[in-house]
């Protein structure tokens, strides 16, 4: 999987007024974590802009590399807090990665095809867009890609029946139903339980 670059800069304020200032610049305040980050956490700030190009392009799911001064640290992102409002970024949380030590991660799942089921007059319902899997950071997928082209009227996709690539092994419940095609007005029962809101990471309100 190819990892986005990040520059970041230390900083040496913290708190509510020295984060505004910096968000003025059109920086955005961050926190590494991680075991070898020296005092297990450090201060720093990325641009707005190539952050959000980054993720853009790459996923806030996957991993970066993050330069800070002469070091790199390969990263997860594990939170990012977002304005209410404006939806502009207000702070991030970032993890170093140990990468010869399997991990969990979530991971975006792709529906590609054409189903028969909605030539047929059906109603495609995505249910899920990620699932959660474990594996050595090389070996984390960008994307899990499934053919849903088969899939008929009445028809169920679960997390089962996603491919998974070498190396990475499905952390969901196998029975989490990812996609369904039914008829309008049709009973649901196979899908009860299934569109409960996914976790993402993002907060809504300002961290001090």
């Amino acid at each position: 999987m190819e990892r986005a670059q990040l520059q970041a800069v230390l900083r040496a304020k913290s708190g509510t007024n020295a984060s505004r200032a910096l968000r003025n610049t059109g920086m955005v305040p961050a926190v590494l974590y991680g075991e070898n980050v020296p005092n297990g956490s450090m201060q720093i700030s990325v641009n707005n802009y190539e952050f959000e190009r980054a993720i853009a392009k790459h996923s806030s799911d996957g991993l970066f590399d993050l330069h800070v001064e002469d070091q790199v640290y390969t990263v997860h992102i594990s939170e990012i807090q977002k304005h209410p409002v404006k939806r502009t970024f207000l702070n991030i949380d970032l993890h170093q990665i140990e990468m010869n030590v399997i991990q969990s991660f979530r991971v975006p799942v792709v529906f590609v095809g054409s189903p028969i089921g909605v030539k047929e007059g059906g109603i495609l319902e995505i249910h899920h867009h990620h699932v959660e899997v474990t594996c050595l950071p090389n070996d984390l997928p960008e994307k899990i890609e499934h053919n849903i082209a088969a899939q008929g009227l009445g028809g169920v996709v679960y997390a089962k029946d996603l491919a998974m690539p070498t190396g990475v092994t499905l952390e969901s419940d196998l029975m989490t139903v990812m996609t369904t095609i039914n008829t309008v007005g049709e009973d649901k029962e196979a899908t009860e339980g299934a569109a409960e809101p996914e976790v993402i990471k993002e907060k809504k309100t300002e961290k001090e």
